[in-house]
């Protein structure tokens, strides 16, 4: 008599040991996949897939879900631990010195460490070397959701392949009432723009673009609202947990829409799908209101078409969110500056028991800054030569041109 025992269908056989176990040796490799109603195999054993986990959709203030964001109830997919607490790390120097004014962590979807490197120009010149961790397990299942979520939701737009996506996790941990992030947006030339590729967004940007040269001022401004439709989005997938309540607090989460501030709620095990390009803060909590602390990931998706803008999405988070590994000033970098700049990367390295590195490099500012420039133009000279390929073939790029400004 066969064996059954059910899986979901979004199931990943290499997470679950009791699964992988019962599956080895009774059934065949490929055998089985998510979908299939019943395998039987001989041996014994018969799989019955569950139907895909139904994630309840919870409505948003009208004018959140008239630009496209979701709101996604994923308690059942999240593992019952929950997120780790101790992946947040307190007071980063942020890149600059300033401390960030909550706990936070960056994660990436490979499988080791990863080592970043960010060059400031602004007040100090000096760089950067960072690593941020690999996701862990329920962080990799959250991202498994989100890709789930948005392949179901959002089919239109297929830019970019779901191995690809959601590769970045920005972590954050309100656990203070003072804890907070400013107004901000998502949308950055490191990140992917995304158009959704059905035939109605295609035939109103070639309208656009017919009407742009049209005389009549009447058609220019409907050229002009057609093409801002055409505009691709930049996709954000926001997790929000409460861990020890499991009840939604104040969290503060805002967005900025049409010049308007609205209050957006979010619940425990929330998955929020939004445009990056939409502006949105978190509020200090005020004194009289109930705090309940809130771990948040936000996933992104670096550009993949640019390795340069891929390497500094993940440069960019490391910096403000990593653990700093390296110091490196130029030849001619005043001694007073240096104490000033490593003064807060050494005692937050010092704090988390973590070593630093301080060097000085063999190049000067003037130097290292051609080099740097040198290796931005041959960015931007291969990305002039895709185009024009492109353009040769007869194919117009225009409408998701990814073609980075500096």
């Amino acid at each position: 008599m066969p064996f059954y025992f059910t899986v979901p269908k979004s199931c990943r056989f290499g997470t679950i040991p009791m699964y992988k176990s019962l599956m080895f040796g009774h059934l065949k490799s490929g055998s089985w996949r998510p979908g299939k109603p019943q395998v039987t195999r001989p041996g014994g054993l018969a799989v019955v897939a569950e139907e895909p986990l139904q994630f309840p959709e919870i409505p948003l203030p009208a004018q959140v879900a008239a630009t496209g964001a979701k709101l996604f109830d994923i308690s059942r997919a999240v593992p019952r631990v929950g997120l780790n607490p101790t992946m947040f790390s307190k007071g980063p120097p942020g890149g600059h010195g300033h401390k960030v004014p909550r706990n936070v962590s960056a994660l990436h979807a490979g499988k080791n460490k990863r080592k970043t490197w960010w060059s400031a120009s602004l007040k100090y010149k000096f760089m950067l070397e960072s690593e941020i961790d690999p996701m862990d397990p329920v962080v990799r299942r959250l991202r498994d959701t989100a890709i789930d979520i948005f392949n179901d939701y959002y089919a239109a737009y297929k830019g970019v392949l779901s191995s690809e996506r959601f590769t970045l996790a920005i972590c954050n941990q309100y656990k203070d009432r003072k804890h907070q992030i400013n107004w901000h947006d998502d949308r950055q030339k490191y990140y992917e723009e995304e158009m959704a590729e059905d035939a109605e967004d295609a035939e109103d940007a070639e309208d656009a673009e017919d009407a742009e040269d049209a005389e009549d001022a009447e058609d220019a401004e409907d050229a002009e609202d057609a093409e801002g439709d055409a505009l691709g989005k930049t996709w954000v997938a926001s997790y929000t947990e409460y861990p020890r309540s499991g009840r939604a607090g104040k969290c503060r989460f805002q967005m900025r829409i049409g010049g308007e501030t609205v209050d957006v709620p979010l619940g425990d095990k929330t998955l929020l799908v939004f445009d990056g390009a939409i502006k949105h803060r978190v509020m200090p909590t005020p004194a009289r209101s109930n705090f309940t602390e809130r771990l948040n990931v936000t996933f992104r998706t670096p550009k993949q078409n640019s390795k340069l803008m891929n390497e500094v999405a993940y440069a960019n988070a490391s910096r403000y969110y990593g653990f700093p590994t390296e110091l490196k000033v130029p030849a001619d970098f005043d001694c007073a500056k240096r104490e000033t700049v490593a003064a807060p990367f050494r005692e937050y390295c010092s704090r988390h028991k973590r070593p630093l590195t301080e060097t000085v490099d063999d190049l000067t500012s003037d130097q290292r800054r051609f080099k740097r420039n040198r290796l931005l133009g041959s960015e931007r000279y291969a990305q002039a030569t895709l185009e024009l390929a492109e353009m040769v073939a007869g194919r117009s790029s225009r409408a998701r041109s990814n073609s980075p400004e500096y």
